[in-house]
């Protein structure tokens, strides 16, 4: 699998005239005990987020109680499923590359929020987390800050507007002179650019200010989970370009 790191502003690979970017078609079927990445890979977990009741049992056993807690007070069912989904999915695939189980998984989070593992001595794992809907992506890589962000390849009212308070002055421009499929593909290309790069430095949201100051240091990938979604990684500069694996799980 090949992401790009092309001009945001080029067309997407999707049901719509002028496909470029490539739609990932090699996701393999996960591995019950993953090496972990080299310093120069990323791995790229594709996680389906609607379970059954025997999946949703089984990983609601494995998450923390703060977690448990934490999924007890949604108030809807399937957004439920799906964040115990999303906790259950990561604790077991990082468990997997460190040889425990995903019960026995321990997070530290730095001041806005941004999980990191706690030392280990199967060495230094980077990993980022998105969701949109019934699909999650986690990003893993060694030694490396990395983040990620997925979003569903859909119109919603006034994204010229929305790009207007979100991006920067040029950005912006771009998803103005655009309409249709084109607009939708190009305003998203943009979003999951920024909240990738934020989200690799760890700083919270992302809006106009802090999204120009990123672009020098991150190097974004994109990528196109499935044919309804598109997805970004960020990745440092300074690091030698990432050879990609992809899974799927469960």
């Amino acid at each position: 699998m090949h992401p790009h790191a092309n001009d945001p502003t080029a067309p997407l690979q999707r049901p719509v005239q002028g496909a470029t970017d490539t739609v990932v078609s090699d996701w393999a079927v996960a591995d019950p005990t993953p090496r972990p990445p080299a310093v120069d890979e990323v791995h790229l977990w594709r996680i389906a987020l609607d379970a059954d009741a025997r999946r949703h049992k089984n990983d609601v056993a494995v998450l923390a109680t703060s977690e448990q807690q934490r999924a007890g007070r949604y108030r809807h069912d399937r957004d439920r499923v799906r964040f115990v989904s999303a906790r259950a999915a990561l604790r077991q695939i990082l468990g997997a590359y460190l040889g425990l189980t995903g019960s026995d998984v321990e997070f530290q989070y730095g001041p806005h929020g941004k999980p990191r593992l706690t030392p280990h001595p199967a060495g230094e794992l980077h990993f980022n987390f998105s969701d949109s809907g019934d699909l999650g992506l986690l990003a893993v890589g060694h030694g490396r800050p990395l983040g990620v962000d997925i979003e569903r390849l859909r119109g919603r009212r006034n994204l010229p507007g929305l790009a207007a308070r979100m991006f920067p002055a040029a950005e912006a421009e771009t998803v103005a002179g655009l309409t249709g499929d084109d607009q939708v593909a190009v305003f998203y290309r943009f979003w999951t650019s920024f909240e990738a790069r934020v989200k690799a430095r760890g700083s919270g949201i992302f809006h106009a200010d802090v999204a120009s100051s990123l672009e020098a240091d991150w190097r974004v990938h994109h990528l196109l989970p499935r044919t309804d979604s598109i997805a970004a990684v960020a990745l440092d500069r300074s690091a030698p370009p990432a050879r990609w694996r992809a899974y799927t799980w469960p």
